[in-house]
């Protein structure tokens, strides 16, 4: 009777069940940085995330992410971001691969970029310049490597001095002299 409820009276062991397998951890989620309408901000902003402006800024934004200047919002400075839609005032260069300025965008500024997109009633006043491919500055390209002897300065020189030409066996690599430029003591203030 037990044979027939139980069903066969050879028990089969029952196979081990693998570990549960740990859940990859969450993405991290991209947060925005968002200055709200009536809010003024005095600074320079960066940021790995995106960043909505309703309200004023006033400085430099670079952002990894999307940049959106809404209806309200008001930018004085200069804007780097993967997107920029525009939708309020903004009064600086921008630097992006694709801009969007909506109908109630303005641009009093230099844009450089690699898609544009208007609608009717923008307004940009500036030089629009596309590229095919546009290099966002802070953000390293995955196919290259940074070079060791690569220096980015705006006040450095790099200049080449020449290896002697005695002995091409013994000459070596061209060597790199840097100037810094510097205020002089008695400049006047």
């Amino acid at each position: 009777m037990l044979r027939g409820l139980l069903g066969d009276s050879k028990l089969k062991p029952k196979k081990a069940e693998a570990p549960a397998q740990p859940k990859s951890a969450p993405a991290v989620p991209v947060i925005d940085t968002v200055l709200g309408t009536g809010a003024c901000f005095e600074g320079n902003l960066k940021t790995e995330g995106n960043v909505r402006v309703h309200g004023t800024f006033v400085g430099d934004i670079t952002a990894h992410g999307k940049v959106a200047v809404g209806e309200h919002g008001k930018l004085e400075g200069d804007l780097i971001g993967e997107a920029v839609d525009v939708g309020g005032q903004v009064r600086g260069n921008i630097l992006a691969r694709k801009v969007a300025v909506m109908s109630s965008g303005r641009i009093w500024g230099d844009l450089r970029l690699e898609k544009l997109l208007t609608e009717e009633g923008a307004f940009i006043q500036g030089v629009v310049t596309m590229e095919d491919k546009v290099d966002l500055p802070g953000k390293p390209e995955p196919s290259k490597t940074p070079d060791e002897n690569e220096v980015s300065s705006s006040k450095i020189q790099a200049k080449e001095k020449s290896a002697p030409k005695a002995d091409p066996k013994n000459a070596s690599e061209p060597k790199l002299e840097i100037k810094k430029e510097t205020a002089s003591k008695n400049a006047p203030d």
